[in-house]
């Protein structure tokens, strides 16, 4: 099989990027990846942007040979451009499809001799691992992959705002989960900035560690991705034991776990993992699945597992002020979607109250949806994804 095309965006901001790296990791998966200018195969250039011309006649002096797609509301008229055959003009507003349709087009353009890429896998597999021949430090890049809930058992909800036909399948307590640890060690780690320790006991007998680093904030560990699936799910919290190291405790655990091929992690991309695995679909008890709350800002999905409709549910969210029964609603999707993703945000801090002087209806009074103008390509995606469950 084929490995997918790696594609370079110019002339995009910041917003539209992640939500190309949101198409490429979901509808497109597999048939390309967003990479910087050095290792691309494709170009797509908004000729939209400031400058559009200069930074075109740029791009094409840089890689003269790169297979292209340029989007604009209009076709540019570029001398440059009509010159070249393998560009592929998308016209603005871009729907998913014609989209993917185009790189589709500039797949077949390239070919299949495509060097191979990374691809998913578990907790340890899916990190990049490189070797520093010289200190012996191990670090990690984590690579983007999307979970799969459709067979997991979820909390029932007959389609109402006030009525929920199980309401004790909805609620865990993270005090008595692995959950519940991490975030106290998290909170140990940031507040003293040390390091901190966490044994687990495992139903073998023997335990395993994890080490909680501050700056920055990292998770050294071996545990497989099974293992802790496992752990999330057993109410082991009263036999973990949470040690705070100092300076040299730290350094000789961590470089002792390294040494026994432990693997660093982000903390945010473990906690979250620890969370969706920890949630199944329910939802940390006390919180009230009624009251609006706001999704801080857009999380940083190329680190973090993808959870079942986790694009819908943030960019509803991102926008204003609902409860996670009017996400399930709204989007009419099943409500453990909507609890899986918010028990994962919450646990690394993503989940805020909403303000009641917010008016959620005017843009201009909220600072999140004032903070991201550029939204043309966002908007669509969200247009198509709501269409598609209907």
């Amino acid at each position: 099989m084929s490995s997918p095309l790696k594609v370079a965006a110019f002339g995009i901001d910041q917003r539209s990027r992640e939500m190309l790296r949101m198409i490429f990791s979901g509808p497109a998966r597999g048939i390309c990846t967003l990479v910087d200018e050095t290792s691309a195969q494709a170009g797509i250039v908004n000729m939209d942007c400031a400058g559009a011309e200069k930074l075109f006649e740029d791009y094409r002096k840089r890689l003269p040979e790169l297979p292209t797609i340029t989007i604009a509301i209009k076709q540019p008229a570029l001398e440059e451009q009509e010159a070249v055959e393998d560009v592929i003009f998308v016209k603005k507003p871009i729907s998913v499809e014609s989209l993917i349709d185009a790189l589709k087009r500039l797949r077949a353009q390239v070919g299949d001799s495509v060097p191979a890429g990374t691809r998913a896998g578990t907790l340890k597999g899916a990190s990049e691992k490189k070797k520093d021949k010289k200190a012996g430090a191990v670090t990690t890049r984590s690579v983007t992959r999307v979970l799969e809930l459709k067979d997991e058992p979820g909390p029932a909800y007959s389609g109402t705002l006030n009525k929920l036909d199980q309401p004790e399948s909805v609620f865990f307590d993270p005090s008595n989960r692995l959950l519940g640890s991490v975030m106290k060690a998290r909170k140990i780690a940031s507040s003293s900035n040390q390091s901190v320790k966490m044994e687990l006991p495992l139903p073998s007998g023997n335990s395993e560690s994890i080490i909680v680093s501050p700056r920055p904030l990292e998770v050294v560990t071996d545990i497989s991705e099974e293992t802790l699936k496992t752990l999330c799910t057993d109410m082991i919290s009263e036999g973990v034991k949470v040690t705070p190291l100092t300076p040299e405790e730290g350094r000789k655990e961590e470089q002792a776990s390294l040494d026994n091929k432990a693997e660093r992690h982000s903390l945010e991309s473990f906690l979250w993992a620890t969370a969706v695995w920890s949630s199944r679909g329910s939802i940390p008890q006390n919180i009230n699945v009624k009251a609006p709350v706001l999704l801080r800002h857009w999380p940083n999905f190329t680190r973090l597992i993808i959870t079942p409709n986790a694009l819908r549910i943030a960019a509803l969210w991102v926008e204003m002020p609902h409860s996670p029964l009017l996400i399930a609603k709204v989007l009419r999707i099943p409500l453990h979607h909507v609890l899986v993703f918010y028990t994962a945000a919450y646990a690394i801090g993503l989940i805020g109250p909403a303000k009641k002087s917010v008016t959620p209806a005017t843009p201009t009074q909220h600072p999140a949806a004032k903070a991201h103008r550029h939204r043309s390509l966002f908007k669509r995606i969200l247009d198509h994804l709501k269409r598609a469950s209907d």
